[in-house]
């Protein structure tokens, strides 16, 4: 699996948790989560976030299609944007990384395939 950042607010602090457990556990209500940043995530803990809450992340062909078409995408009350990164690789050059966002139930996900 890869890692997960979960940025949430408690008592007017912004608080960041490195674990799916603290959400399976559900510590966290899911009104004080802010932003849910997945890099390289596996089936599984896409397949909880999804249906923890209620939200549809695009495959990697859906990506592509959406970033060629028009860069966003609005499904129900979801909007997706893809968009590239530059980001430098071992060899000192510049390579362009997808990153999807998904904006759902006030809850900004992110998804990417290495940090940077």
């Amino acid at each position: 699996m890869g890692d997960i950042i979960i940025y949430y607010k408690e008592n007017d602090t912004l608080k960041v948790a490195e674990s799916l457990e603290i959400l399976k556990k559900q510590t966290i209500p899911s009104d004080n989560i802010l932003w849910i940043d997945l890099e390289d995530p596996d089936e599984s803990c896409k397949d909880f976030l999804e249906k923890t809450f209620n939200v549809d992340f695009p495959s990697d062909k859906e990506i592509v299609e959406i970033e060629i078409s028009s860069r966003y995408l609005e499904e129900g009350d979801s909007i997706v944007a893809n968009t590239n990164f530059a980001s430098l690789s071992s060899e000192e050059n510049f390579d362009g990384e997808m990153i999807s966002m998904i904006l759902s139930k006030n809850i900004l996900f992110t998804l990417r395939k290495r940090y940077y």
